[in-house]
């Protein structure tokens, strides 16, 4: 899947949890991806992104980039 191909399948929501179901992301709200992939909505709107226990904020744009290279990397998805 190409980082274009990953993007399309970009969902706002306003609960995570619900769409991915998990507990711990309940009432979370952020963008959803293919898969069990997301991207937090902080308080004041702001995208953050959390992978294995380090935190990123910024762009989307960069954060989908940098979330995609993770999944490719991890085998989740090739490129």
């Amino acid at each position: 899947m190409t980082l274009e191909q990953f993007r399309m399948t970009r969902r706002s929501v306003d609960c995570i949890g619900s769409i991915i179901r998990d507990a711990d992301l309940t009432g979370i709200p952020g963008w959803v991806y293919v898969g069990n992939f997301f991207i937090e909505r902080m308080a004041d709107g702001s995208p953050s992104l959390r992978i294995a226990n380090v935190e990123q904020s910024g762009p989307i744009e960069i954060l989908e980039s940098i979330l995609h290279e993770w999944a490719v990397s991890e085998e989740i998805f090739t490129a």
